[in-house]
């Protein structure tokens, strides 16, 4: 009950879930596993063992064991929030760096129609575009692979 009432949530609100299992007849590996069944993540699994833990501890060696993994637990979510975020960052970039060659070509085109049309037509700049084509798509769909929020975030 001390943690439920001195810490934040999320950890607060799940503590007094297992207050309530505790006070109508559950034990404590019974409560534990109920919070482990509400939130399967590897944060949940390492508080539940400090509880089982810090249950044959004095109280204040318990309540410090909760407050520090609660402080790991929080840190865990910013550092997951700032994975995101570079992530999303990294979509965008490939994104860019594909369309940057097009973007680069129709410019080029704008300005000179006539070199850039005899560059293509030469047997130099149909293999070097194709080439070039080839490499772009090769680093769009590395990059997309790189990028990819669910290979990347799995806690």
């Amino acid at each position: 009950e001390e943690v439920a009432n001195e810490c934040k949530d999320p950890i607060a609100s799940e503590f007094r879930k297992i207050c309530l299992d505790l006070s109508t007849g559950a034990r404590m590996k019974e409560a534990l596993d109920n919070f482990y069944q509400r939130a399967p993540l590897a944060d949940v699994k390492m508080l539940c063992v400090g509880c089982i833990i810090s249950d044959t501890v004095s109280k204040e060696v318990a309540v410090q064991t909760l407050k520090m993994t609660e402080k790991i637990i929080h840190q865990r979510g910013k550092q997951t929030n700032e994975i995101k975020s570079l992530v999303h960052s990294g979509e965008i970039l490939v994104k860019v760096l594909a369309a940057a060659p097009a973007v680069g070509l129709a410019g080029l085109y704008l300005f000179m129609p006539g070199a850039v049309t005899n560059f293509f037509m030469s047997i130099y700049g149909m293999i070097g575009g194709t080439v070039a084509v080839i490499l772009n798509i090769a680093g769009y769909l590395l990059g997309k692979r790189v990028t990819d929020p669910d290979r990347i975030i799995n806690y």
